[in-house]
């Protein structure tokens, strides 16, 4: 490997494991009480003007539906897994003097979720303002326009900046998905700073100053730069980073806005080593392994281990983590998932490595096989038969399916009418032949063909359908079902019999324990000489000789549906 490779991949993991570490370490501190501390100041005049390594940053801010109503969380109408983008703004900087050289916002119009009164509330954007409004795609075509024709066009290499990595790492991927809206690369695929995470760095070289919080608003005061107030939400959100940015540059420091997070070097990176391994931010800070196990489970897919981070900072509201799939293709699969909700959070999935998992040590714990005692916000319920503690939101038990006893009855006043059976559900895309959708219309779970009871609910497969037969074991069909494999055991409660992972000591739907308990097998070393190489797809002079995925790749969300996987000790066809 040549030298300047291996430090690359060494930069690469540096960046990832000081992500990892900041997780478990207080970085902003807050004291009611005490004295206003002076901002840092520069000392020395630098004999260069940046330390930053590209032409141009692009500061970028998203506005998106929303809502909240804490007295009645069941009421709400938009969430945030299907949050849509109102607001597109950025501003573009002139790397080399700091210097402002673009300025522009754009609305745009939600097309499945309403405008809510808290939304508006929240920035300031209106019905009206939203009439006459464009779509998401012709947003990112004014976006790629301006870049094309004033970044490219002149081979400048650029690199986008935000507050937070939900815009980039989220909300963008997760709705262009869900619409079929085709990103250009260097969104797809971005190179990025998180404000946040420099914001870390940076203090590493001044632990004199305490950073209250990372809320914009409370940088300023801590920093004395001026906060913009005289432009539109998303352009004062721009403009006040903006200030901030020029702050922390000033200080010259060799690893503040000098080391970019760079997806797509580690998308590539994480195929080309056949990565297991997935990284998980944003989870609810009380989530369970069996929670973790079932949302997987939930989308077909079935990790074989996994790991919280353990953080000091019990304040913080989310938890991040890793986990371990059997085979490459499942972690593929697994990257589809990034933006859907666990609970009420919006989980970020994101390539890793088992070096990566490695070098963590000490600070990966398991996650916690039972819930911790929740306050129980208002319409929330605990599940009569298994004790499972639910949001609002959910019309049955998330863990065994049990229907919410204090659900809205139907009035007294009003005759009793028959419930209408709604209208069969659409088979998902990743339908194959002998899968079955289970009968019970409050469930419609997607099962695989080797079930004979649904997954969720527990109803058994019918005898008699449409169902099309399980493919023998000579024919071609796509991936070979996830069964019944080694160890795994079905509980020998008569009034459960739910079929467990061979990791569980106990029933994850009635908690009798396992007649056959087995000693869990050690994670297996990780693989030497894992790093992550940003060099991939990226010139000197930009994204211009970045080429898009061929049109089979799915842009890293997993292989297609028809994609043959790996056939795996203890498989079999039904």
């Amino acid at each position: 490997m040549p030298e300047e490779e291996k430090q690359q991949e060494e930069t690469n993991e540096s960046a990832e494991l000081e992500e990892i570490q900041a997780a478990t370490t207080t970085s902003t501190t807050t004291t009611a009480t005490a004295p206003e501390e002076p901002a840092a100041k520069p000392t020395t005049k630098r004999a260069v003007e940046t330390v930053v390594p590209f032409n141009r940053l692009i500061v970028l801010n998203v506005a998106a539906t929303c809502d909240e109503n804490n007295g009645n969380p069941s009421s709400v109408q938009v969430t945030k897994e299907n949050s849509e983008v109102i607001e597109l703004s950025f501003v573009v900087i002139d790397a080399s003097k700091m210097q402002v050289v673009h300025t522009e916002q754009i609305y745009v119009k939600p097309e499945q979720t309403p405008l809510t009164e808290y939304c508006t509330q929240v920035t300031g954007i209106t019905t009206d303002t939203l009439e006459s409004a464009g779509t998401l795609q012709n947003a990112i075509n004014q976006l790629d326009d301006y870049i094309q024709r004033e970044i490219e066009a002149h081979k400048l290499s650029f690199c986008f900046v935000t507050h937070g990595g939900w815009t980039l790492r989220i909300q963008l991927p997760r709705e262009a998905r869900d619409k079929n809206i085709d990103l250009p690369p260097y969104l797809s695929f971005c190179r990025m700073f998180d404000l946040k995470q420099e914001i870390q760095r940076w203090q590493v070289h001044h632990r004199e100053v305490s950073v209250r919080s990372m809320a914009l608003k409370d940088l300023c005061d801590t920093f004395h730069v001026d906060r913009v107030t005289d432009r539109s939400a998303g352009l004062n959100t721009c403009l006040t980073t903006v200030n901030v940015i020029r702050y922390l540059t000033d200080f010259g420091h060799p690893d503040v806005f000098v080391h970019a997070i760079d997806t797509n070097a580690d998308l590539q990176q994480f195929k080309k080593e056949e990565s297991k391994v997935v990284h998980l931010a944003g989870l609810p800070f009380e989530v369970t392994q069996g929670e973790l196990e079932a949302w997987f489970s939930s989308n077909g897919l079935r990790p074989t281990a996994t790991y919280m981070i353990q953080a000091s900072d019990f304040s913080k509201p989310n938890l991040s983590g890793f986990v371990v799939f059997h085979a490459h293709n499942d972690a593929m699969r697994a990257l589809s998932l990034n933006g859907r909700c666990l609970g009420d959070r919006a989980v970020e999935v994101s390539p890793s490595s088992e070096r990566v998992i490695e070098a963590a040590g000490s600070m990966l714990v398991p996650f916690p096989a039972h819930p911790k005692a929740r306050p129980l916000r208002p319409g929330d319920w605990n599940c009569p038969s298994c004790s499972f503690h639910n949001f609002a939101s959910r019309r049955s038990c998330f863990k065994c399916n049990t229907e919410n006893p204090n659900a809205p009855q139907q009035s007294s006043h009003t005759p009793a009418m028959p419930t209408p059976m709604p209208p069969p559900v659409a088979n998902p895309p990743n339908f194959t032949p002998g899968d079955w959708m289970c009968p019970n219309y409050q469930c419609s779970f997607h099962n695989y063909a080797s079930r004979v009871q649904c997954l969720k609910c527990g109803t058994y497969r019918p005898q008699h359908g449409s169902a099309a037969p399980a493919p023998p074991p000579s024919t071609s069909y796509g991936r070979p079902p996830i069964t019944f494999r080694p160890g795994d055991w079905y509980c020998p409660n008569p009034a459960c019999g739910f079929q467990n992972f061979a990791s569980r000591a106990s029933c994850f739907r009635c908690q009798t324990p396992n007649p056959n308990p087995t000693q869990r097998p050690p994670y297996p070393p990780a693989q030497p000489s894992y790093g992550y190489d940003s060099n991939y797809g990226y010139g000197q002079s930009g994204y211009q000789q970045h080429q898009p995925p061929a049109a089979n790749s799915n842009y890293g969300y997993g292989p297609p549906s028809g994609a043959n996987a790996p056939f795996r000790p203890g498989d079999w066809y039904w």
